[in-house]
């Protein structure tokens, strides 16, 4: 049942997904380029200090927009299928057959799960990609950042997604806004943490070491959220169309 309901969503959503497939791969590719300048073309030719700040910049930013960026986009098109199948009585129509309302709330979070694991690849590997092409040391912590912003994303989107399915489009919005000011409080730590001597930057670096214990905490919280946003689903499932 629930891989039925997704072949329909990927079938569904085809064109959609070809073209955000194509978008990560341009931005990826864009930012290896970008770093590969680093070690070969005119930004090699910076200054050390001004090279390192440049460099520490730009690929802290790299990793996690990408990931970002597929996240945002996968989870927002399979989301869309849930109200675009309240719209149209698909689950009217399910109530005429055998299959239970807890498998469907159940397969549309996990499409937003896999969309989330698809992200951590792309993050983890564009974070990686940057490091190597521009000859640069790639710590522990540079892989959990693209890691917590995957976390962060995927906790929003569980939030409202039970509002999606009583019909409320709105609750996009909330997701959107949320989303921008988490991740760019993400990637200000990581900068403002480059930038070594000061007070803030003190602040930051203890924050950064903190990654590990932070991104296991926010992978707990996304399960609970999860099974939390099925029971609730499941049952404002069960009312739609009566």
């Amino acid at each position: 049942c629930m891989i039925g309901i997704f072949r329909k969503d990927v079938f569904v959503l085809r064109k959609q997904l070809i073209l955000i497939a194509l978008s990560v791969v341009g931005f990826v590719t864009l930012a290896l380029l970008i770093c590969g300048s680093f070690r070969y073309g005119n930004l090699a030719k910076l200054p050390e200090k001004d090279y390192a700040d440049a460099f520490s910049s730009l690929t802290m930013l790299f990793g996690p927009l990408a990931a970002a960026l597929a996240e945002l986009a996968l989870c927002t098109a399979f989301n869309g299928t849930i109200s675009s199948d309240r719209k149209n009585g698909w689950y009217a129509f399910t109530s005429s057959l055998p299959v239970k309302k807890s498998s469907i709330a159940l397969a549309k979070l996990l499409e937003c799960a896999s969309s989330a694991v698809l992200a951590a690849v792309v993050g983890v590997s564009a974070t990686v990609g940057c490091y190597l092409i521009a000859g640069r040391t790639l710590s522990f912590n540079d892989i959990l950042v693209p890691l917590l912003v995957v976390g962060i994303v995927l906790f929003v989107y569980m939030l409202p997604i039970f509002y999606v399915f009583r019909g409320k489009d709105t609750a996009s919005f909330f997701v959107i806004v949320v989303l921008f000011v988490a991740v760019n409080a993400v990637l200000a730590v990581g900068m403002i943490s480059s930038d070594n001597g000061t007070d803030i930057a003190k602040t930051a670096d203890k924050l950064i070491n903190m990654l590990p214990i932070v991104c296991l905490v926010l992978l707990a919280v996304d399960i609970v959220t999860f099974f939390l946003s099925w029971r609730i689903s499941t049952s404002l499932l069960r009312k739609c169309d009566k």
